[in-house]
C-alpha cells in the first residue's frame, strides 16, 4: 500500500510494515507522521535506516519517533540482534 512519504507492506502472517522511500519524504519526522496517519488496521513495524520499531494503536508521530529512537540504541549496540531482526522480516 503506497503512502505519501513510504509504504506498508503486509507478510505472509499479516503484519504490515512501513518503509520509508527517500525520494518521497525527507526525514525521520515526515516517516514517522506518514506511518502513524496511514496506518492500515492491523499490527505494524515502522522501519527507518534499517531499523524497526512497533507501531502502537494510539501512537502520534512523536511517540512513535521517541520509540524508535529507543529501539534505534537498542539495536545498535547489538548487531546480531539487528541481523536476526532482517531475517525475520525477510530484508536483506
Amino acid at each position: 500500500m503506497r503512502t505519501g512519504s513510504g509504504d506498508y507492506i503486509k507478510d505472509p502472517s499479516g503484519l504490515w510494515h512501513y518503509h520509508f522511500d527517500s525520494k518521497r519524504g525527507s526525514d525521520a519526522f515526515d516517516a514517522a507522521l506518514d506511518a502513524v496517519n496511514s496506518k492500515p488496521q492491523g499490527p505494524a513495524w515502522f522501519w527507518f535506516n534499517g531499523t524497526p520499531a512497533p507501531i502502537s494503536a494510539n501512537d502520534d508521530d512523536d511517540a512513535l519517533l521517541s520509540r524508535w529512537r529507543e529501539w534505534k540504541g537498542k539495536w545498535n549496540s547489538s548487531p546480531e540482534a539487528l541481523r536476526l531482526m532482517h531475517q525475520y522480516a525477510g530484508r536483506p
